[in-house]
């Protein structure tokens, strides 16, 4: 019973990696060009 068990909660994490792997890469993608590269944000100003 537990190795069954094991074996389905191994199962489950897989399936939701996997979709959260799947999921995260549509859409978002960026391209970096050029030499000078300048990285700032609202909470970390350059």
């Amino acid at each position: 019973m537990f190795l069954i068990a094991g074996i389905l909660l191994l199962s489950i994490i897989y399936l939701l990696a996997a979709q959260a792997l799947h999921d995260g890469g549509s859409g978002q993608s960026f391209r970096v060009s050029g030499s000078n590269i300048d990285i700032t944000s609202e909470t970390c100003p350059s």
